[in-house]
C-alpha cells in the first residue's frame, strides 16, 4: 500500500491521510491500509488494526450483511460508476457502538484483490433518525441526549420547529428564543455561500454530508461544524433535519499541528508565552522564543545548548520531578504551576505546558511557561481585599468569623480551652464624622486600630466589622478575667488624645464581652457586672456561677457581644460589660416590642392625648400638646418611654410620627370649628403641639408631608406648632436650618422641647428660627422656696437655671413654656420669674379627645388656685 501511495505522489498521499472520511483497505478479511480518520473512527491505533480483520469491529448483527455486500462488490468491475452503499455498526476500541455509511469496490493489490472501503460515521443522523421514527414522543431522549446540536425548520420558510439540548449548549440561546425564528434572523450563517451550497444540494440529492460551515452562535462567536441534512416529513409537512457537530477545536488543533510543523513559525516567535526546544536526551536547549529571552533576561546566545539545570530555572526541583513523571504517565503536562529563576535571580511563577514532539526525526521536550506572576499577585492582593480591611489594614468580619469559628472547633475538642470576643463600638463617632468630615473620621478609625493592635497579644486577632465597630478574639486565655484585663487596656489607651492633622480628639468605646462558655450570673447580682468574674477561682469564675453551655455557632457568640457591648452603651458609655442570660432576655424582649410595633402600627393600637397649655397669668387655654399612648391589647395603655426608645431605633417613630400629626390636626380643627364662639370671644387662638423626632425630622419628603397633612385636614399654619429637641439642631446644623427657615416661612411656630437638658451651643441659638423654649420638667420639679441651696446631686435647687432660661429666652425674642408645673407653689415662682405659659399636672394630665370636649365646653379656662 505504501508504494500505491507513493506512486500516486505526495499529493495524493497527503489527500488520502488527511481526508475527513476513513478509507481503508482489505485484503481478505484484514486492514492493510487505514488513514487518520478510520483510525479516529474506530479508536484503534493504526498497529493495531494492521493486525486486525474487520469481523473484530463489525456489529456481530451486521456481519452476515457485509459479507453478502462484499460478495456483491467482488463481483463488480472496479470502480464502478454506481457503487452499492451500506449502513453498519461497529464498535470502537473503548466499546462504544456507532453507525457508519460504507462504500466500496475491488482492485487489485498487488495482483491479490483487495477492497478499497470509504467509511462516513452517520451516528448522529441514525440518531437523529431514530428519535424522529419515535412518532408517539416528539422529543424522544435520543434526540435530546445527542452531543450534537440537531435541529427541524420547516422548508417553506426555515423557521425553527425544535431543536435538542445540544443546540441549546452549543449556541447559547435559550429554547424560547429560538423557535419560531429563522436561521436568519438569528444570523446564525456566517457565509451566505454555505447556506446557498446546501439548499442546492438539498436540491440536487435531498440530503448533505459532513458540509463544513462556519455559524455564529449567540455571544457573536464564530464556530466551525460539520453539517448533515436531509428532507423529512413531520406531520405530514416537509421539513428540514439538520445535525451540526461543532469541529471547532478539532480545526483548532489542526491549526496548530500545521503551525508546529514550522519550526520557527510566526506564532512561535511572537507568543507572549515563554517556549523552549530541549533535547529529550540530555535537556540541552536548541531554540527559545523572544518571549522567554524578554521575560528571563536572558540572550539566545547564553541559553542556546545549555542545560536547565545549568540555567538554574527551576526555582524548586520537586517540581521538575513531577513535571518529569507527569511526562511518563500522562504523555503531556498542563498548566502545571511553578516557580522559575529569571537571571535577575528574581523568582516569579508560571503555568508549565510540556509535550514531546518529533524535531528532524528527533524526540525533543517543548515546554510553554506562561508567566502568571502579576496575576498571582492580583490574586493575592484580591484575597487580601476579601479577608482585610482596605480602610485600617485589620482583618474583616469574613476572616474574623473564620477564626471564630477554628476558636469554636477548638472549644469543642476540649473542654478547659477558653477564649473570648470584644465588640467595641466607638463612642460619639458620628460627631467626629460630621464636625471634621468623613477623612479625619477615617484617620481616627486608623488611629484607634493601631491603639487596639497594641492592646492585644501577638496570637489575638482584632478586626473591624464596619463602620466604627471593631470585634477582638482573645485566644486560649488561662482566666476570664483576663478578658476583662484587656477591656480596661483598650480604654486606657484610648483615653489618650488623638491628634488627627492638627486637631486634638477624645474618644472612647462601649465594649460587650463573651466567653465561648455561657455562663449564668444571676446569682452575682450584688457584684457589679464588670466584676462578675473571680480570678482566683478556676478558669476564673466565680464559685457561685454556673457555666451553662458551650456555644455552638460563632454568630451566637458574636450577638451576645453585641448585645453586653449596648448595655454598656446604655448605661454612660465608655465601659465595658460582660454578657449573662438576662441581656438576652432584654433583647428578645425588645426584639418583641420592635415586632407589636410593627402589629400596632398596622392595627391602629395608638392614641393620641392631649395635655392644656395654658396662660400662667389667667389660666387661659391656648393650646394642647398632642401625646401618642399605646392601647396594646393584652397589656393596656403603655406609656410612651416604655416604647417611644424602640420605635426610635427601629425607625418606627416616623410612621407613628405622621399618624400623630394627621390626628392631632384634625382633631385641632374639628375643636375649632366646634368651639368658634369661644375663640371670638378669647384674646388668644387655639393651637396644637406636636412632637417631630430627630428621625422624622430629618425625612427627605419633611415639607410635602407636613403641608398635605394641612391641606387634607384644613388646620391653618399658624395653629400648628412643632417641638423638636435642641440635639436634633445641634447634631444636623447644616442640614436642618433651611429647613427651620422654610417652616418658619410658612408660618408654622418652631420650639424646643426640653430645653438645657441636651448640648445646644447658647451662642450659636439665635441663629436658629426659634419661637419658644419649653423648660424641661425636670428643672421645675427642682425648684424650691427660698432656694434651698443645701440640696445636692438631682436635687439640686434649678431655681437660678429657670431664671437663666427665661432671660435667654426674652434676650432672644423668644417666648417660654415650662413643662410638668404639679404645685401651686411651682405656679406662684414661675409667674414671679416671667414665664408666659405652663402645662403639668396642676391644670391637667394627658387627657382623650372627648374629656377635652367636655373641658372646653366647660370654660376656656382653667383654675390656677
Amino acid at each position: 500500500m505504501e508504494e500505491i501511495l507513493k506512486q500516486g505522489g505526495v499529493q495524493f498521499r497527503a489527500l488520502v491521510e488527511r481526508a475527513a472520511s476513513a478509507i481503508f483497505i482489505l485484503q481478505g478479511k484484514k486492514f492493510c491500509y487505514a488513514n487518520a480518520a478510520t483510525v479516529a473512527m474506530s479508536g484503534y491505533s493504526h498497529a493495531e488494526l494492521l493486525t486486525m480483520n474487520c469481523w473484530d469491529i463489525i456489529h456481530p448483527d451486521f456481519q452476515a450483511t457485509v459479507k453478502a455486500h462484499y460478495e456483491e462488490v467482488k463481483c463488480q468491475q472496479e470502480y464502478p460508476c454506481d457503487r452499492p452503499v451500506l449502513e453498519v455498526k461497529f464498535a470502537t476500541k473503548s466499546g462504544e457502538e456507532r453507525w457508519a455509511e460504507v462504500t466500496s469496490t475491488v482492485f487489485d493489490l498487488a495482483n491479490v484483490p483487495a477492497i478499497l472501503g470509504i467509511a462516513f460515521d452517520i451516528t448522529a443522523r441514525k440518531q437523529a433518525e431514530a428519535a424522529l421514527c419515535l412518532s408517539e414522543e416528539k422529543f424522544s431522549k435520543a434526540f435530546r441526549a445527542s452531543p450534537d446540536a440537531i435541529t427541524i425548520n420547516t422548508v417553506v420558510d426555515g423557521r425553527y420547529i425544535e431543536v435538542n439540548d445540544g443546540f441549546l449548549r452549543a449556541t447559547g440561546y435559550a429554547r424560547q428564543e429560538v423557535i419560531g425564528r429563522t436561521t436568519i434572523e438569528l444570523g446564525n450563517w456566517v457565509n451566505p455561500a454555505d447556506r446557498d451550497l446546501m439548499h442546492r444540494m438539498l436540491q440536487q440529492d435531498f440530503w448533505v454530508r459532513d458540509l463544513e460551515v462556519a455559524f455564529r452562535i449567540k455571544s457573536g462567536e464564530v464556530r466551525v461544524g460539520l453539517v448533515s441534512a436531509e428532507l423529512i416529513h413531520l406531520g405530514g409537512e416537509l421539513c428540514l433535519l439538520a445535525v451540526v457537530r461543532d469541529i471547532t477545536e478539532r480545526k483548532r488543533v489542526e491549526e496548530a499541528l500545521r503551525v508546529s510543523e514550522e519550526k520557527f513559525s510566526k506564532a512561535f516567535r511572537s507568543s507572549p508565552d515563554s517556549i523552549t526546544i530541549s533535547t529529550l536526551t540530555d535537556g540541552r536547549v536548541i531554540e527559545v522564543n523572544d518571549s522567554f529571552l524578554r521575560i528571563t533576561g536572558y540572550t539566545r546566545e547564553e541559553v542556546t545548548n545549555r542545560t536547565a539545570a545549568e540555567l538554574n530555572i527551576w526555582a524548586k526541583p520537586t517540581e521538575r520531578i513531577l513535571m518529569e513523571q507527569m511526562l511518563q504517565q500522562q504523555g503531556e503536562v498542563l498548566n502545571l504551576e511553578a516557580s522559575f529563576c529569571v537571571k535577575s535571580g528574581e523568582v516569579r511563577t508560571g503555568l508549565v505546558s510540556a509535550e514531546v514532539i518529533q524535531l528532524a526525526g528527533e524526540p525533543c521536550l517543548l515546554i510553554v511557561i506562561r508567566d502568571i506572576t502579576d496575576r498571582k499577585q492580583a490574586d493575592a492582593q484580591l484575597l487580601r481585599s476579601a479577608l482585610y480591611d482596605h480602610l485600617t489594614g485589620l482583618p474583616n468580619r469574613a476572616l474574623f468569623m473564620d477564626r471564630l469559628r477554628y476558636a469554636l472547633n477548638h472549644a469543642r475538642r476540649d473542654d478547659t480551652y477558653l477564649f473570648a470576643i470584644l465588640f467595641l463600638d466607638v463612642d460619639r463617632f458620628k460627631v467626629v464624622n460630621d464636625s471634621l468630615g468623613h477623612m479625619m473620621g477615617d484617620q481616627l478609625l486608623i488611629a484607634i486600630a493601631a491603639r487596639l493592635e497594641a492592646a492585644i497579644r501577638p496570637g489575638d486577632t482584632v478586626a473591624r466589622l464596619g463602620g466604627d465597630e471593631f470585634t477582638i478574639l482573645l485566644d486560649d486565655i488561662k482566666v476570664a478575667s483576663d478578658a476583662i484585663d484587656v477591656a480596661e487596656r483598650i480604654h486606657q489607651k484610648l483615653q489618650q488624645p488623638f491628634n488627627l492633622s492638627g486637631h486634638e480628639v477624645f474618644t472612647s468605646a462601649s465594649i460587650g464581652i463573651t466567653l465561648n462558655q455561657l455562663y449564668d450570673l444571676q446569682k452575682s447580682r450584688a457584684q457589679p457586672i464588670n466584676h462578675h468574674f473571680n480570678p482566683a477561682s478556676p478558669k476564673g469564675v466565680g464559685s457561685d456561677i454556673l457555666a451553662l453551655r458551650q456555644y455552638e455557632q460563632p454568630e451566637d457568640l458574636l450577638r451576645d457581644a453585641d448585645i453586653a457591648m449596648y448595655r454598656a452603651k446604655a448605661l454612660g458609655k465608655a465601659r465595658h460589660e460582660v454578657f449573662d442570660t438576662s441581656m438576652r432576655v432584654q433583647a428578645v424582649s425588645l426584639l418583641q416590642m420592635e415586632m407589636d410595633l410593627r402589629r400596632a402600627i398596622e392595627r391602629q393600637e395608638f392614641r393620641v392625648h392631649y395635655q392644656p397649655i395654658v396662660l400662667l397669668k389667667t389660666g387661659e387655654i391656648t393650646g394642647f400638646e398632642a401625646l401618642v399612648r399605646w392601647q396594646h391589647p393584652k397589656r393596656g395603655l403603655i406609656s410612651p418611654t416604655a416604647f417611644i426608645p424602640v420605635a426610635e431605633e427601629t425607625g418606627l417613630i416616623v410612621p407613628i410620627g405622621w399618624w400623630v400629626l394627621q390626628e392631632a390636626c384634625q382633631q385641632m380643627r374639628s375643636w375649632q370649628l366646634a368651639y368658634a364662639h369661644l375663640l371670638q370671644e378669647s384674646t388668644s387662638a387655639l393651637t396644637i403641639s406636636v412632637n417631630l423626632s430627630g428621625k422624622q425630622f430629618l425625612q427627605p419628603d419633611l415639607l410635602p408631608q407636613i403641608n398635605r397633612v394641612l391641606q387634607e385636614t384644613g388646620l391653618d399654619t399658624s395653629s400648628l406648632k412643632l417641638e423638636i429637641t435642641e440635639s436634633v439642631i445641634i447634631e444636623h446644623t447644616e442640614s436642618i436650618t433651611a429647613i427651620l427657615l422654610e417652616l418658619r416661612a410658612q408660618g408654622i411656630q418652631l420650639y424646643i422641647d426640653d430645653f438645657g437638658t441636651g448640648y445646644s451651643s447658647l451662642s450659636r441659638l439665635h441663629q436658629f428660627p426659634i419661637n419658644r423654649l419649653k423648660i424641661d420638667r425636670s428643672f421645675v420639679s427642682r425648684m424650691h422656696p427660698n432656694g434651698n441651696h443645701n440640696l445636692q446631686g438631682d436635687a439640686l435647687e434649678a431655681t437660678p437655671i429657670v431664671r437663666t432660661i427665661i432671660t435667654l429666652a426674652d434676650n432672644l425674642g423668644m417666648n417660654v413654656t415650662a413643662e410638668g408645673v404639679e404645685t401651686a407653689q411651682q405656679l406662684a415662682q414661675l409667674k414671679a420669674l416671667g414665664c408666659e405659659c405652663g402645662q403639668g399636672y396642676f391644670f391637667s394630665r394627658p387627657i382623650e379627645s372627648n374629656r377635652v370636649d367636655a373641658m372646653l365646653a366647660a370654660s376656656k379656662y382653667l383654675p390656677l388656685g
